[in-house]
């Protein structure tokens, strides 16, 4: 969907640009953008969240050249879960992603 999109790519580049310093997202946010975090927070358990989720989220920790480490919080999610989600293997995925908008200047 184009608004979507745009959405996406808006919230993007406001973040990486300095303007947004917290974003509150569901999963479908996080897929598709390159927006690096120093913390990514989940906040409650959800049936949905599955090892690939949580690979492609966490992931999102920690900025390239700017953070030693990431952060990962997590909140009122049952510890069996954390460490199902932490040493789950994760299946082998391809494709492309698209490259990531220009900033502007």
């Amino acid at each position: 969907n184009g608004l979507q999109n745009k959405y996406k790519m808006a919230v993007e580049m406001l973040f990486r640009c300095g303007y947004l310093r917290i974003v509150i997202s569901t999963e479908t946010l996080a897929y598709g953008i390159n927006m690096p975090a120093r913390t990514v927070v989940f906040a409650c358990d959800s049936i949905s969240l599955n090892s690939v989720q949580y690979q492609q989220m966490s992931g999102r920790s920690g900025r390239r050249g700017l953070d030693v480490l990431g952060h990962i919080v997590f909140f009122d999610v049952p510890t069996y879960k954390i460490h199902r989600l932490i040493v789950a293997p994760v299946p082998r995925l391809r494709g492309h992603p698209p490259p990531p908008p220009p900033l502007p200047p």
